[in-house]
């Protein structure tokens, strides 16, 4: 979505599909299922986490999304820093 100086929009485009987390030797990605700033990173690596733990804070259009962990388990990365920007389907941080 573009917004025109005025406030008005002034071109919308269809959000993509959210991107399933992908396993790996590493542990399971969590991958950015929308585009925008990191806003806050609440883990490190090696931090245990539960599922629906929130790993960090996503910030699009003045708003705010948590983004939780899938599964229960341990971050063995973290690819973002906060004020980092991130694309749909960017990887942020893997649990194991």
């Amino acid at each position: 979505m573009e917004v025109a100086e005025g406030g008005q929009l002034s071109s919308v485009h269809p959000a993509a599909a959210p991107a399933a987390p992908v396993a790996s030797g590493s542990g399971e990605a969590v991958n950015a299922v929308l585009a925008g700033n990191i806003f806050k990173v609440n883990v490190a690596v090696g931090e245990v986490v539960n599922a629906g733990d929130p790993l960090l804070v996503v910030e699009a259009i003045k708003m705010e999304t948590a983004v939780a962990a899938p599964k229960a388990g341990t971050v063995t990365k973290v690819a973002v820093s906060e004020g980092d920007v991130v694309a749909v389907g960017d990887p942020l941080i893997s649990v194991a």
